[in-house]
């Protein structure tokens, strides 16, 4: 895992925590041996479960079921820090095409995080879509909150899993998935300092603790997008956390 950002302390003392998204291919935009780079798939038919077939943005996006007796598995794995700071959230984009009334639940999209042995390490999944839920239409589930406290420094897996019933099959679409975790860390060469703590005034007053910074990026921030990898237009306003031990000190 590429962690985010030095450690040390601020201009008001107390180190910087980052949340970065631990997801790679998060839009399945890059493809290994005509698979989405950075997952595994398991299907009966042997579907990628990616394609261009329909995808929020970009070219390309995961694509389960479509077919009777689906029994799709997209998933990932990802190493949890051993400094992580509260909870991880998940958000990502998906979209229902169905030929199943929408009264009973037959067929399903499930989110799941398993460890290395395969077993879920929730009782119930992250979330649960099924061909009752709005059609034809993208949606987001944002944000939600996964426990990993009790993981630090072991490896999971994020995992996508769609099952469909004998007849009338159901087409779950997803895009732009995310796991943000939030922790402490070093970018290596990056001396990121503490100079540039976000300032007092209207836009610092929209801060708590481990809240995420609002536009515009200030120069420290821009590195650390740069650090990260990845180009500015693929984070959002979620992307990069800031937090300080002493916030109220100077809040």
């Amino acid at each position: 895992m590429r962690t985010l950002i030095r450690s040390g302390s601020g201009e008001h003392g107390g180190p910087l925590v980052i949340c970065g998204n631990v997801i790679v291919n998060s839009g399945f935009e890059t493809f290994c041996d005509g698979r989405p780079c950075g997952w595994e798939a398991s299907s009966p038919l042997g579907y990628p479960l990616a394609d261009g077939t329909w995808f929020y943005e970009g070219h390309y996006g995961a694509y389960f079921g479509g077919y009777n007796y689906a029994a799709d598995r997209l998933w990932q794995p990802f190493d949890v820090p051993t400094d992580i700071v509260g909870s991880a959230k998940l958000t990502y984009r998906w979209y229902i095409r169905s030929t199943e009334g929408t009264t009973n639940d037959w067929d399903h999209l499930k989110v799941w995080v398993r460890d290395s042995n395969g077993n879920t390490i929730t009782p119930n999944p992250l979330d649960t879509r099924d061909n009752t839920n709005p059609r034809e239409m993208w949606q987001i589930t944002y944000e939600i909150p996964v426990d990993l406290s009790g993981y630090a420094g072991q490896g999971l897996y994020l995992s996508f899993e769609a099952d469909t019933d004998y007849s009338l099959p159901t087409s779950f679409f997803v895009d732009n998935v995310t796991l943000d975790i939030l922790h402490t860390g070093e970018i290596a060469g990056e001396d990121l300092g503490g100079s540039e703590l976000p300032a007092h005034g209207p836009r610092h007053q929209q801060y708590s603790r481990g809240t995420c910074l609002a536009s515009p990026l200030s120069p420290t921030e821009s590195r650390l997008r740069r650090a990260f990898g990845r180009a500015p237009a693929q984070f959002d306003n979620r992307a990069f956390c800031w937090h300080n031990r002493d916030y109220d000190e100077y809040k």
